[in-house]
């Protein structure tokens, strides 16, 4: 056995060991779930400056069951909803594709440079113990889609790629909309084992690009005084078929 293959077949085995104490009829945990929703934009912009400046844009979810402390929802979509007010230049940034991370096991080296456009991380519950699940955010075809990279080792081996598309929407609030449905192989790693979403968080990296002779970045905004805030809205659906939406907010510098 390969050093690189031990730590996947350790995983492996202390799943299995977890799996013997599970009942082989388990269900997806059930409902009321709480959840929250918060996120920043960063740095600050002070004043009016000439052109759009560059931010950051993290989002912060958290889920937990309802009394507090019992196993957290199995997630089975995320829809997020972002507000006017910033521009999007994923169709000016290298992209990747879902197929090319899949060749080379979820591993965001493998797409052009420049495509990777940010990290995070999930904490996942499996069967009453922490699964670190590390994230990386590259842009997807065309730059109308984010390609979502899971990948953790311990106690079980996950190397998944979901595109998430990333749509332009119409509404009174709202411009553009986040789509994440989550694949059955990360709601149930292994039959019998559902997943709790205990911790996810996201964050799109101030990256620039030189366009035109001037450095534009992914996510561009005019304005962004300290302490602001603007709308941010998360549509949650679990596995138990149940759902929740949260109106919350994205603070400037926050």
């Amino acid at each position: 056995m390969s050093p690189r293959s031990l730590p996947a077949a350790l995983g492996a085995t202390a799943l299995a060991v977890v799996l013997l104490a599970v009942p082989a009829a388990a269900q997806a945990p059930a409902g009321p779930f709480s959840a929250a929703l918060g996120g920043r934009l960063g740095p600050t912009i002070k004043g009016l400056p000439a052109s759009p400046k560059a931010l950051s844009l993290t989002v912060d979810a958290s889920f937990d069951s309802v009394p507090a402390g019992g196993q957290p929802p199995t997630l089975r979509r995320a829809v997020i909803s972002f507000p006017f007010g910033s521009r999007l230049n994923a169709t000016r940034f290298p992209t990747c594709t879902a197929a090319r991370l899949n060749a080379r096991h979820a591993d965001p080296a493998a797409c052009p440079s420049g495509s990777r456009i940010g990290t995070g991380r999930v904490v996942a519950i499996v069967s009453g113990s922490p699964v670190p699940v590390r994230l990386d955010l590259v842009n997807g075809p065309g730059g109308r889609s984010i390609l979502f990279v899971f990948r953790a080792r311990q106690p079980v081996v996950i190397e998944q790629v979901v595109q998430a598309p990333l749509q332009t929407i119409n509404g009174p609030t709202y411009q553009f909309r986040l789509t994440l449905n989550v694949p059955a192989v990360l709601q149930q790693p292994i039959q019998g084992l559902f997943a709790g979403v205990k911790q996810f968080t996201a964050t799109v990296s101030r990256k620039t690009v030189l366009r035109g002779g001037r450095r534009i970045g992914y996510v561009e905004a005019l304005a962004c005084p300290p302490g602001a805030r603007v709308p941010l809205r998360g549509d949650f659906t679990y596995a138990d078929g149940t759902s929740q939406s949260v109106d919350s907010f994205l603070t400037c510098g926050g």
